[in-house]
């Protein structure tokens, strides 16, 4: 699985006020801090041998920061809503350094859980593209 740090998600779609709304809320929940992260990280010994955070990440495991290279600890873990296709599955793995990265791969789908369509159902957004050394992805409502 391809991870990746949101940096900034973008979004084309024939509703566009659902794309907008989606990317927004998907850039707020995802990124809340990348600038400060990025500015206050402080310099760190890149750690030997720890993985970057996946899908089979657990709470409390160590891990490499692949944005940073410093080691973190895993704190959350955002998983696919009950009622969607891949539900339980890992969408994000949130550390203790304050970043969240998706583990899933570019055609996965991502749940908008803030976000309701027409029928009430969790909105669903495409992974379109992701840029591990930019740190974003492409999100297509």
């Amino acid at each position: 699985m391809a991870t990746s740090r949101f940096g900034h998600a973008s979004a084309s779609s024939a509703n566009t006020t659902l794309a907008s709304a989606s990317v927004a809320l998907a850039s707020l929940l995802l990124n809340p801090c990348a600038t400060r992260a990025l500015a206050q990280a402080a310099p760190c010994t890149p750690p030997s041998g720890l993985p970057a955070p996946t899908s089979a990440s657990k709470v409390d495991d160590k891990v490499s920061n692949p944005a940073t290279g410093c080691e973190t600890v895993v704190t959350a873990l955002v998983k696919d809503p009950a009622g969607t296709p891949t539900a339980d599955a890992v969408a994000f793995v949130h550390t203790a350094d304050d970043w969240f990265f998706l583990v899933k791969s570019v055609g996965d789908l991502v749940y908008n859980q803030a976000a309701k369509d027409a029928e009430g159902k969790t909105v669903a957004l495409t992974v379109v593209s992701i840029d591990a050394t930019a740190h974003t992805a492409v999100l297509d409502a």
